[in-house]
């Protein structure tokens, strides 16, 4: 019975570590799809957040049963298992309400430095020749370059008018003109047809209705007809009269000049130039110069206290909890130590123990000189979390 529980508890290890293959496992091939817009990409991002995440779940899941199966085995095989070492007076407190046992872990407390300044000659004295230079003053002479003379300074323009003047093209004359007779229209109105009375379909409650074969009729009287017809008359005859016609004329314009071109001067005064010479006052000299020795103060670090390995209280793993990893990883990211791991870059902050957060707290404890590898109250006293 023992060694059927043994088999099948390692089947379980083998399915659990991944060394089976099942079918169901095998990834089907992912369809390439082409990426149109800034849309496609937020969305590929976040899939792939979401698929990381899924992993370290899955990878945490799947550790802590294959935990579970080997702690199994070894109470089976050892006479004698070992239990987790509780200190019933290492209650401690709390983190966001959860009062926590401690676990004892064997851990490496990194080694203790001080830093030593020294001085460290890097230059010594040395002995050499310096040449100083003869000296000269400076001596200004003035040289024409261009002698004075007399240029056009502005030109005034002639100023003109504009005079403009009627002519006759052609002198006034006159002519006889015939003025057309006017007639007057006048609209006049004839009788066309005098009026008569007939017999006309109407309703039988009309009055004077009368049934005439079938059919209700009445006697209707129909008016008299008129025609308006339009009269010429003639109002004033034809005549004929003597008219004028004026003299046809042109706007003529010229040009007159008013005030002739005025030319002005001015004198340009000469150039010269001032050149500097020099005169030489002082013969050049050697001399003999020493250079004082150059220091540098060197900082080294001397080991005061070797790495060694010791017992610490530490959160138990089924109290390592999302919130209290949470509160690690907002610290540590706080601290600069925390930071995206590619290739996704997923969010730092999200109360999953991965490799990536276990990395960062082992870091942050060897900075700190605490006993580093495992969630030890030492350090989340150090964080501020643990009180």
């Amino acid at each position: 019975m023992k060694v059927f529980k043994l088999t099948a508890l390692s089947m379980a290890v083998i399915a659990t570590s991944g060394c089976v293959p099942m079918l169901t496992d095998v990834p089907e091939p992912e369809q390439k799809s082409e990426i149109t817009s800034p849309a496609d990409i937020d969305l590929l991002i976040e899939k792939a957040k979401a698929e990381e995440r899924q992993r370290i779940l899955d990878e945490q899941r799947r550790q802590q049963q294959q935990a579970e199966v080997f702690a199994v085995l070894k109470e089976q095989n050892s006479p004698e298992s070992e239990e987790i070492k509780f200190d019933d007076n290492s209650i401690v407190g709390n983190v966001d309400g959860i009062v926590f046992k401690a676990c004892y872990e064997t851990l490496v407390i990194p080694a203790k430095f001080r830093v030593e300044k020294q001085k460290v000659l890097v230059e010594p004295e040395s002995t050499h020749e310096e040449v100083e230079p003869a000296l000269y003053r400076n001596i200004e002479k003035k040289i024409e370059l261009a002698p004075e003379q007399k240029v056009v300074d502005k030109v005034i323009p002639a100023q003109y008018k504009t005079v403009s003047e009627q002519v006759v093209v052609t002198p006034a004359r006159e002519r006889w003109v015939s003025v057309p007779a006017e007639y007057a229209i006048k609209e006049v109105t004839i009788k066309v047809r005098d009026g008569y009375e007939e017999w006309q379909p109407c309703y039988r409650t009309s009055a004077g209705s009368k049934l005439v074969n079938g059919e209700y009729q009445c006697l209707v009287k129909v008016p008299d007809e008129y025609k308006t017809l339009k009269q010429k008359t003639l109002v004033k005859a034809k005549t004929v009269k003597r008219e004028t016609i004026p003299a046809e004329t042109k706007t003529v314009t010229r040009t007159v000049l008013v005030k002739p071109e005025e030319v002005t001067y001015k004198t340009i005064p000469a150039k010269y130039k001032t050149v500097m010479t020099k005169e030489q006052i002082t013969q050049a000299k050697s001399m003999q110069v020493t250079q004082a020795a150059k220091y540098e103060t060197v900082e080294t670090r001397v080991e005061i206290a070797p790495a060694a390995k010791a017992e610490r209280k530490t959160v138990c793993k089924q109290d390592r909890s999302e919130a209290l990893v949470k509160r690690i990883q907002i610290v540590l990211e706080k601290e600069g130590y925390l930071k995206p791991s590619p290739p996704n870059d997923l969010e730092v902050i999200d109360g999953l123990w991965g490799p990536n957060t276990s990395a960062t707290l082992t870091r942050y404890q060897r900075d700190k000189g605490l006993a580093e590898g495992a969630i030890t109250f030492e350090v989340l006293r150090q964080m501020g979390i643990m009180k």
